[in-house]
């Protein structure tokens, strides 16, 4: 079933008033799945209505300030209708979202690039790391710098290190 244009318009009105697909849809008298369905086939009534529940997103934010301020509610009964919004909200729209992207790029956006290393000469440097050896000028200075103690300092002679 493909869904009219006045369909379409009023569940984009009810999305982005903050309202849920299934209350929308019960209102129509469309089972809910059937306006899913439909709207996966329909590549532009499905991005109206994505920009659209985007727009319900900032309603329901708006909400959670209402309710926040309105003292006649309890202050449980506010704090799970907020965190509810918030909730949903958060899962529908990256803006209100917690997660941070952590995905590291190379310049310009690209892919970071690997330089190849000769492993065996790594090897070799390591191993003469390992014996006390002189390591080659090309190895990093990471390898090269004298590994942190792990003994605890020594107490000082006037017994300062109690301070």
């Amino acid at each position: 079933m493909a869904l009219e244009p006045k369909q379409i318009e009023a569940i984009c009105t009810g999305l982005s008033s903050g309202h849920s697909l299934r209350a929308i849809s019960r209102e129509l008298g469309i089972a809910e799945s059937t306006v899913r369905y439909a709207l996966k086939a329909d590549p532009e009534a499905f991005a109206q209505t994505a920009r659209a529940r985007d727009l319900g997103c900032d309603a329901l934010a708006d909400e959670c300030i209402e309710i926040s301020d309105n003292s006649t509610l309890d202050p449980a009964d506010r704090r799970v209708r907020i965190e509810t919004r918030l909730k949903l909200i958060g899962k529908w729209s990256q803006r209100y979202g917690d997660k941070v992207d952590h995905t590291l790029t190379g310049p310009d956006g690209g892919a970071i690039q690997i330089a190849h290393a000769d492993v065996s000469e790594l090897a070799k440097s390591l191993r003469g790391l390992a014996s006390g050896k002189v390591i080659d000028a090309a190895v990093p200075s990471i390898l090269t710098a004298p590994a942190p103690s792990l003994a605890p300092p020594a107490p000082t002679p006037n017994g300062d290190d109690l301070l």
